[in-house]
């Protein structure tokens, strides 16, 4: 009996896995003798799609009718969700999808042709988001809800344009009743199928969103979740293209996100100079627009300069940025700039006649931030152009303390070769000594007694 049993279970693998050959392979009558030998319907791969879901995806129309009339579930889901619809509208197989229609009864079709899978994606979604323009048509022609929602609160529209089908993108809004609706419809970030084609420079779909009619136009300044509009994520990704196109459709280039940011922060905070260029010469005085700021008081070239985005600092600086304006802390540009390392950007900026010794927050230098990097080049930039080695924070602390702190050995050794006071002391007297010791730094606790540093209760 044992014996018996295992053979069936091997007979029975073998024949369900010539049923998924036979399918995938296209083989007719290979089917037909698998389901003949006793190959189920409802046998699963190792996907765990039936054999009906496998045809449906290759668009092997024959087979499927083979394996419904062996009663295959026209409806059955995979682990996934997924019907056979799906995968046929997937895959764009048109004949299959009518197939399928045709044989579910007309009390079930519209749910059907509307199921979705764990992803919230109903085969219209698929469809769109695959490019299959002819399968798009004949779902939505079926009774497929073009403004259904997945999860992340897409409707197909939002598919079509994510992977850039010009062609079905248009098929979706001409066949929409609400238009305008259809095309600011937000998904869960906020952001309008506009501003899909936006951040992804696809021109002639944002201008099949800004059609001369008014009532059928998308909001060029709608915002999402996070304040931004489709200019600024235009902006961040250097499509000048479309940047001229929404400016020229009305898009603010004032807008400001929730941080306070418009579409000229965000090019620069990207380093996206040819956008730059063309937002500055798109407003009626730029000068005041290239130094506006943020809620926090950031300028664009602060953005750009924290960024290391040379060629942005250099249009900024072209279009009269003001390296000397301080953000809500207190923090110049090139404060910001030196604590990124940006070595480039600093010498740009101290070129423009940033002074060296340029006190930010808590009287903090460009030598400190450079220091508490670790930033040997940049510091030796900045003595070479009259930076003191000695310059104090507000609590007393030179670049040499915050070196020793953060653990910059070769930073401290340095500092101290070019003059600065091995044993200076903070407000609270400790020396470079002290706060190494106390941050557990041990290769700069090592290098400041090499050079004669001391402990802040020993007198120097």
């Amino acid at each position: 009996m044992g014996i018996l049993l295992v053979w069936l279970v091997t007979l029975t693998g073998i024949v369900r896995a010539d049923l998924f050959t036979a399918v995938k392979d296209g083989q007719v009558d290979a089917v037909r003798e698998a389901l003949a030998a006793g190959a189920s319907t409802v046998a699963q791969n190792a996907e765990g799609q039936t054999a009906l879901h496998v045809a449906a995806a290759l668009g092997r129309v024959a087979i499927a009718d083979l394996l419904f009339q062996r009663g295959a579930d026209l409806q059955g889901i995979d682990p996934v969700g997924r019907t056979p619809l799906h995968e046929a509208a997937e895959g764009g197989h048109v004949d299959m999808i009518q197939f399928i229609l045709d044989r579910i009864p007309d009390r079930d079709r519209l749910p059907a042709i509307n199921a979705v899978d764990e992803t919230g994606s109903s085969p219209l979604h698929l469809a769109a988001h695959a490019g299959h323009r002819a399968a798009a048509d004949r779902l939505i022609l079926k009774g497929a809800r073009i403004e259904a929602v997945d999860r992340e609160g897409r409707v197909p529209l939002h598919r079509s344009v994510e992977q850039q089908h010009l062609d079905l993108s248009r098929l979706l809004v001409d066949r929409v009743r609400d238009r305008k609706a259809y095309v600011n419809r937000p998904d869960r970030a906020g952001q309008s199928a506009l501003h899909y084609a936006a951040a992804r420079g696809l021109t002639d779909q944002v201008r099949l969103f800004l059609p001369g009619i008014a009532d059928r136009r998308a909001d060029v300044d709608l915002a999402d979740a996070a304040g931004m509009t489709p200019l600024h994520v235009a902006a961040a990704g250097g499509w000048i293209e479309t940047l001229r196109v929404l400016l020229r459709e009305g898009a603010g280039a004032r807008v400001v996100d929730q941080a306070g940011k418009t579409a000229l922060h965000a090019a620069a905070e990207a380093g996206q100079a040819n956008a730059i260029r063309v937002l500055v010469e798109s407003v009626s005085n730029p000068l005041i627009y290239v130094n506006e700021t943020t809620r926090d008081g950031l300028t664009a070239l602060h953005l750009a300069g924290a960024n290391g985005h040379i060629k942005a600092v250099e249009w900024l600086l072209e279009s009269r940025a003001d390296p000397l304006k301080a953000d809500a802390a207190g923090q110049l540009p090139v404060h910001a700039a030196a604590a990124g390392g940006h070595y480039h950007v600093v010498r740009l900026l101290l070129d423009r006649l940033t002074p060296v010794a340029a006190a930010g927050p808590d009287a903090m230098t460009p030598l400190h931030a450079a220091a508490m990097n670790g930033d040997v080049n940049l510091m030796e930039l900045l003595l070479d152009r009259g930076a003191s080695p000695g310059a104090v924070r507000q609590d007393g602390a030179t670049p040499v303390h915050v070196a020793a702190a953060a653990g910059h050995a070769q930073a401290v050794r340095f500092l101290v070769g070019r003059g600065a006071n091995v044993n200076a002391r903070t407000t609270t007297g400790l020396t470079p000594l002290d706060m190494a010791e106390q941050a557990r730094q041990a290769a700069c606790v090592e290098v400041l007694r090499s050079v004669g540093g001391v402990a802040g209760n020993v007198k120097p």
